[in-house]
């Protein structure tokens, strides 16, 4: 279990790095998240990525989903707000990628029948390479548009 539990925390890592980078399509990078979560089959896990924007709002600083990207479940809602970003991100106009993963813990030996664990994650990542708009460089993930 400890195992899967790392596994997963690897390939999350993996999919935000390969995703700040801007890429054309996700694909790669899923595939590779796959190929690091391996021997643990991920594929089924619901991952969802989000381009986020911070904002001031009449002084209190707050993030919001710019676009979004997802495999086996439902992307954030472009605008939705997700409160105070992460201290790294907390400025005006900053920029960062949100990936969070659920995934139904299966174990290979069903010794214990009954055992039921759904493993998340939920990581802030830099924007490693994007394009500058309206403040700092971001993502823009397929299919979406620029911060505002």
């Amino acid at each position: 279990m400890l195992g899967t539990s790392q596994n997963l925390t690897r390939a999350m890592r993996t999919l935000a790095d390969l995703a700040s980078r801007n890429p054309a399509s996700l694909d790669d990078a899923f595939a590779a998240a796959d190929a690091v979560a391996a021997p643990r089959d991920i594929s089924a896990t619901a991952i969802r990525i989000s381009a986020v924007g911070v904002y001031d709002q009449n002084g209190t600083i707050v993030a919001k989903v710019c676009s979004g990207a997802q495999r086996n479940g439902v992307a954030r809602v472009v605008g939705e707000s997700l409160g105070a970003p992460p201290s790294a991100f907390a400025k005006d106009k900053g920029r960062y990628l949100l990936v969070e993963a659920r995934m139904p813990y299966v174990p290979m030996l069903r010794i214990l029948p009954g055992l039921s664990v759904t493993f998340t994650r939920s990581f802030p990542w830099p924007v490693r390479r994007g394009t500058t708009q309206n403040g700092d460089v971001e993502v823009v993930l397929p299919g979406g548009k620029v911060c505002a």
